[in-house]
């Protein structure tokens, strides 16, 4: 799960980049929505997808748990514990978010409902009658037949929000709704989503100035600067920053030629896609934990005709469960490690010869006091393995096994 967020979150971070350093200040607006939904998307998506690449016939990385040594029960169950009170608060807010997001859509309703209507062929009318701001959502059209405004300003306002329903923006903001119940902790998807409102207003404005003057526009849109609407799945005319809507009703359109910028995504998913799509391990281990021994992969063998990439993989005899086993009913923890209060991680590695033999070992990370000749000397007395295969014969294969002393979760 951390991973996915760290890999989710580079992705975010890159693509919201490029849309401030390359895309926000054109007047691409279309372009601008469609790759601030399309980004998010993507992001979420690209870690959980995974492909191998490589060969296919060797097998480069063996993934095994940790062996614990004290009592991991119990700290299990700690972790199990802070695990749930995490989950539990994501949840909470979730259904929170999730809640005030059909209250605000059945209090739409109720007044759809309780208004008076009237039927066009593209939307439906709803009038206010000065309960709400104008402003729209799905194909409603909701009027503020109170507002005093003149006859112009009324045809000018009522072109705005047709822009929004025929293009569906509110679609876009269901979208992002969904998103911010699922990652309501993630701070650029809200940046994204206000984004996306923005170019939704650049959208309706630029539709409207197809047959207004600019004069008088910016002055309605100043006018109605102090009428908010406060809800997230509705578009208002009022809504958006007014200096930033101005700013791009008066700026210079952008020339077609710069929409080469496009392209540049290409490269920029081909390498996250690379990077945390594309998987180059070809043979792991199903049903088993973390990854914490790893054989490292070369394309014959080493030195000592030590292999590394192998077509069939060493195994202990009774697979790992009867493996692991034997070393929790021979490996104890250090008399001398309990005194002085060492605990963490013996990393030892040996080898697994042609005939299933276990030799070659060494500590390549360990804690002292006593726990990594101990780790060495259980695994020692394990019975022997089913050696490796590679080019349809018996090799030596190198194997890291990680060994876990933990004095934490011991019953005092």
């Amino acid at each position: 799960m951390i991973n996915y967020l760290i890999e989710s979150t580079i992705c975010l971070v890159i693509f919201y980049g490029i849309y401030v350093i390359l895309f926000r200040k054109e007047t691409f607006f279309q372009r601008n929505r469609y790759f601030l939904i399309t980004a998010p998307i993507v992001a979420f998506t690209l870690p959980v997808l995974s492909f191998s690449i490589g060969n296919t016939n060797g097998i480069s990385e063996l993934n095994l748990p940790d062996f614990y040594v004290g009592e991991p029960n119990l700290i299990i169950e700690k972790n199990i514990s802070l695990f749930s009170i995490i989950l539990m608060v994501y949840g909470l807010v979730s259904i929170t978010l999730l809640g005030l997001f059909i209250r605000q859509v059945l209090q739409l309703f109720k007044l759809i409902k309780t208004s008076k209507r009237e039927f066009y062929p593209d939307y439906i009318l709803i009038f206010t009658e000065g309960k709400m701001p104008t402003f729209s959502f799905l194909n409603y059209l909701f009027w503020d037949n109170m507002a005093d405004l003149k006859e112009g300003e009324q045809g000018k306002i009522l072109k705005h929000e047709q822009a929004h329903l025929q293009d569906k923006h509110t679609i876009d903001l269901f979208l992002f709704e969904l998103m911010k119940i699922i990652f309501w902790f993630h701070p650029l998807v809200y940046l994204f989503k206000r984004e996306l409102v923005d170019q939704h207003e650049f959208i309706a404005d630029a539709f409207v100035l197809k047959n207004s003057d600019q004069k008088s526009y910016t002055r309605l849109i100043v006018n109605s600067l102090f009428k908010e609407l406060h809800l997230n799945v509705v578009h208002s005319f009022n809504q958006s920053p007014i200096k930033k809507r101005i700013i791009m009703i008066q700026k210079t359109k952008t020339p077609t030629y710069l929409g080469i910028k496009n392209l540049l995504m290409v490269p920029v998913l081909a390498i996250l896609f690379v990077a945390f799509a594309c998987n180059s391990q070809v043979g792991e281990l199903s049903d088993k934990e973390e990854v914490e021994l790893k054989n490292k992969v070369e394309a014959k063998a080493g030195e000592d005709d030590v292999y590394d990439v192998v077509e069939v993989t060493a195994k202990p005899e009774g697979d790992f469960e009867g493996f692991y086993s034997f070393l929790k009913n021979n490996m104890k923890y250090p008399n001398q490690a309990k005194r002085l209060g060492i605990e963490g991680k013996v990393f030892v590695q040996f080898v697994v010869d042609e005939n299933g033999k276990l030799d070659d070992f060494k500590v390549l990370n360990g804690i002292g006091a006593g726990c990594d000749q101990e780790a060495v000397r259980a695994i020692k007395d394990a019975p022997d393995w089913t050696p490796a295969l590679a080019n349809n014969k018996r090799v030596k294969q190198r194997i890291v096994i990680p060994v876990n002393f933990l004095l934490s979760g011991e019953k005092k």
